[in-house]
């Protein structure tokens, strides 16, 4: 079980590291009571007081509109959300890069055939925080 001060904690850790700010715009599309999407989406969101917008759930067909409307710079999933958002256009992939900051995948690994170069290029970034390589997961 988590305590209050687990999340708090873990939060406060995340804040700083991830450098998140009230500068920052959230999409939350995982479901609240997965542990990525609350102890570490919301969470991050109550302390930094960045923008958030809370989706119903992810929905790939919907998933360019959704970005272009909010235009985050963060963002948290799970790896079959990321195979689904490797299917959006390449325009559209480039739209969501150029304002993308910091992009997570919680919880699993990605497929390993993600750990190449990946076309679109644009859509995941390697969080290493000061040097974005689009296109690339680290190794």
């Amino acid at each position: 079980m988590l305590t209050h001060n687990n999340f708090a904690a873990n939060t406060v850790n995340l804040v700083s590291c991830w450098r998140i700010t009230s500068d920052d715009r959230y999409l939350a599309v995982l479901p609240l009571f997965h542990v990525h999407g609350l102890g570490n989406g919301v969470c991050s969101w109550l302390l930094s007081g960045c923008r958030m917008r809370l989706a119903e759930r992810f929905e790939a067909g919907r998933a360019a509109s959704l970005f272009e409307a909010f235009q985050p710079t963060l963002f948290f999933g799970v790896p079959t959300i990321y195979v689904r958002l490797l299917e959006l256009s390449a325009d559209a992939a480039r739209r969501i890069g150029e304002r993308a900051r910091l992009f997570v995948s919680g919880s699993a690994p990605l497929p390993a055939q993600s750990n190449v170069p990946v076309n679109p290029p644009e859509i995941i970034y390697a969080p290493d925080y000061d040097r974005r390589r689009p296109g690339h997961l680290p190794r």
